[in-house]
């Protein structure tokens, strides 16, 4: 056996090897080289001449031969799966790794790639050597992907490259320099990361020329740190995008489109050029300038439910720095910002919010010194405070404005055309910051999330429009509404104090207040028949409130009125079935009263004027003027409280028939009855009533005043008939006789005649 020629003689075959292999394949046809690894090292263009000149033996499956410029090369089996590329300048025509191959790792000195590079087979393949893009072209890494490893930039010029299924291009860091994705410059060049492959390293720089795409979930271009772009990016359909530092030309225009698609920048965007964000889209920074550079015009646009912007730094959002700069939330766009400044150093910020769901957030001030916001239809724009300098213009056309406070300086402008105010925390309409939600047309609301403070000095007029607030407080102030206006209980928690709300009251359920603090409360418009409409509570104190309607007020879910207290209305009240009022201590009601509800406390609770109604009563009622029980007749119930009846009271009482409650009126279950007033029997019955009939019109433990036949009217029937003997001590009358009518005392006459003329003696 002989030894080996290689380990003979080492240096002298790798020389012949480099001489040879310059002069044998020269003129070789450019063609498919298929890797076998046979060859007794992993170079690709090894030829061993031990056998020579009978056989040259290489690592392709041609003999003698290793590729040259415009070859293909395909990698297949597991044979030597780390191959070295020791060819300088080489022109690749494409390299596929084929279906059953090992993992491959290619390793070696550049080469330039003319044609696509595929992996057909089930092993993760890794390029570690540079490759230069020399023509339109696609990397796939098919099912089990392709790793590549760079050290040199990746420049693309007049050319077209698409990454796909799974390509994972990562730069190297050398001594500390970044490498470049280069895209574009004076030719047109693109640049596709889809399908799940991935870019991560270095900085990007995109030409005027440059278009770079990344689309598709999973799908990634990491910039470690700057990029600059006059060109076009397209990040969609759930591509991700991310980087440190970003500037973005005047020519630029970034589109991030689709749910789950995001950049996320870790520090400032400067912004010339256009930034889309669309479909539901993200874009996340630090800081974002817009209008950067003198003479540039930045744009941005928010479109679709869950495309968002977020800023998150100090002052991080500027809208014309010392350019330019327009801001469009449309569909259900958000944009999100800590400090956000529009118009800097005299520059021209515009922002438009419209569409449902749309909103601009502003977490702390909003500074609008040169430019205009614009809150149209369904748009909202959220401060915590925003302060409006000379030059500044803030137009609320349909949207909502929600902040904790409004600044205008003097030439500043606020435009309230249409929608709603949404004022955080409390407020007083005396103080200027305030004073422009003082008067409120059609189409206007303010919504007070706290309390909103009236004052003699600060009225609140409706002209059409609505208010809302936590608490309403009128404190010696005024509520002035037109014909066309009411205030609406519902949309107020609590409304409180003294002083006058001359406004017609509607709404109100459980939940809502009225209440009288400190004073007389006069509410209601008694120029309306809807002046007192109310659904909710109202809690008279030991004060007094004044209830004005055109006819009844009409009291809400619960009423209250302590010792003291006093509730008016000069057209009359009126408690409706299910309703309460509640009173304790020494109370008074002035008006006509229709009780359909209940009545009820501890104390004494006084009737100045006439009541009426089928409601029940408990407690110490006392009534001064008319007393109508039921609404026809009905049985009242005072629940074993005590009642009286004052000099000049007149109690009113209807007979139907024999039935108590639903034929004549009865007040039951009265504890003691105090009467000193007139009992007005009223008959509506069919007839004359039977004889020895009784009606229990009292029920009492006991009795005291005056209740006798002197003090009973009767109407309707002869009051001859009546046996009111029994009214003071058992509550009840009866008839004592009934005559006969004028017909049966005829007929009687007549039989008696017939009867006389029968018994007279005959003359014979």
């Amino acid at each position: 056996m002989y030894p080996s020629p290689f380990k003979r003689r080492p240096l002298s075959v790798a020389l012949s090897g480099i001489l040879v292999s310059g002069l044998f394949l020269q003129s070789a046809q450019a063609t498919t080289r298929i890797w076998d690894g046979s060859a007794l090292n992993s170079n690709w263009g090894f030829v061993d001449y031990s056998n020579s000149p009978n056989f040259l033996d290489t690592n392709w499956n041609l003999p003698a031969s290793f590729p040259i410029s415009g070859d293909s090369l395909q990698f297949q089996g597991s044979n030597d799966l780390t191959p070295y590329n020791d060819i300088s300048g080489l022109s690749i025509a494409g390299i596929t790794f084929a279906a059953g191959s090992g993992a491959y790792i290619l390793n070696g000195k550049a080469i330039t790639s003319t044609g696509n590079i595929v992996n057909k087979s089930a092993k993760m393949q890794t390029l570690n050597l540079p490759v230069a893009i020399g023509a339109d072209q696609t990397w796939d890494g098919g099912s089990a992907g392709i790793g590549v490893n760079s050290n040199q930039d990746l420049t693309i010029a007049s050319r077209r490259l698409t990454l796909s299924n799974g390509v994972d291009y990562l730069f190297e860091i050398e001594y500390g320099y970044n490498h470049a994705v280069n895209v574009g410059g004076d030719t047109a060049a693109e640049l596709f990361i889809e399908t799940g492959s991935r870019i991560s390293g270095g900085d990007g720089n995109i030409g005027g020329t440059g278009h770079v795409s990344v689309t598709g979930a999973g799908s990634e271009w990491n910039i470690k740190s700057y990029l600059n772009t006059l060109g076009e990016i397209n990040v969609s359909n759930g591509g991700k995008m991310t980087s440190r530092h970003a500037n973005l030309h005047y020519s630029n225009a970034l589109t991030v489109a689709g749910p789950q698609s995001l950049w996320q920048n870790g520090d400032d965007i400067l912004l010339g050029g256009s930034l889309d964000i669309v479909g539901g889209g993200k874009v996340l920074s630090k800081s974002l300038q817009v209008g950067w550079t003198d003479g540039s015009n930045g744009e941005i646009r928010v479109s679709g439910n869950g495309s968002l912007l977020e800023t998150t730094g100090a002052d991080d959002f500027v809208l014309g720095y010392d350019g330019n700069g327009s801001l469009t939330i449309a569909d259900g766009g958000k944009v999100v910002n800590n400090y956000a400044i529009v118009g800097l150093t005299g520059n021209h910020g515009a922002v438009l919010i419209a569409g449902t769901g749309s909103s601009w957030q502003v977490n702390e001030q909003l500074y609008l010194n040169s430019g205009e916001v614009n809150i149209g239809v369904r748009g909202t724009l959220n401060a915590r405070g925003a302060w409006i300098k000379d030059g500044g213009v803030l137009n609320l056309d349909g949207g909502v404005l929600r902040t904790g406070g409004l600044m205008l300086e003097d030439g500043a402008q606020f435009n309230w055309y249409r929608g709603t105010v949404n004022l955080l925390g409390d407020h007083h309409l005396g103080m200027a910051n305030d004073k422009p939600f003082s008067t409120l047309h059609a189409n206007q609301t303010l919504d007070v999330d706290g309390t909103l403070t009236l004052s003699d000095v600060a009225p609140l007029y409706l002209k059409g429009g609505t208010v809302r607030a936590g608490v309403l407080a009128v404190d010696n102030g005024m509520v002035i509404a037109d014909s066309n206006s009411s205030l609406y209980m519902t949309g107020i928690g609590t409304l409180s104090g003294k002083g006058s709300v001359l406004a017609a009251i509607s709404g109100g359920t459980a939940g809502n207040t009225i209440r009288a603090e400190g004073g007389t409360l006069n509410v209601g418009d008694y120029l309306s028949a809807d002046g007192f409409d109310y659904g909710g509570k109202l809690d008279v104190g030991g004060n007094r409130i004044i209830l004005l309607d055109q006819d009844q007020a009409q009291l809400g879910v619960q009423t209250s009125i302590a010792d003291g207290g006093r509730l008016d209305a000069a057209n009359g009240i009126a408690l409706g079935n299910g309703e309460t009022l509640n009173f304790s201590g020494n109370a008074l009601i002035a008006g006509d009263f229709s009780n359909n509800g209940s009545v009820a406390g501890s104390g004494l609770l006084t009737f100045i004027d006439d009541v009426k109604g089928a409601g029940s009563f408990s407690g110490d009622i006392q009534f001064l003027a008319g007393h109508k029980p039921g609404n026809s007749s009905a049985r009242v119930d005072f629940n074993h409280g005590n009642v009286s009846y004052g000099e000049g009271s007149v109690l009113t009482m209807e007979i139907f028939g024999s039935t108590p409650g639903s034929e004549y009126d009865q007040l039951a279950n009265i504890g003691h009855l105090d009467f000193n007033g007139t009992l007005a029997l009223v008959f509506r019955l069919e007839g004359l009533p039977v004889a020895a009939s009784v009606w229990q019109l009292f029920g009492f433990e006991s009795f005291g005043g005056h209740l006798d036949a002197s003090r009973i009217s009767v109407a309707g029937l002869d009051r001859s008939l009546l046996d009111f003997s029994k009214i003071a001590s058992h509550g009840s009358i009866g008839v004592a006789a009934v005559p006969l009518p004028a017909s049966a005392w005829l007929m009687l006459s007549s039989l008696m005649g017939l009867l006389l003329m029968q018994r007279r003696p005959r003359n014979n």
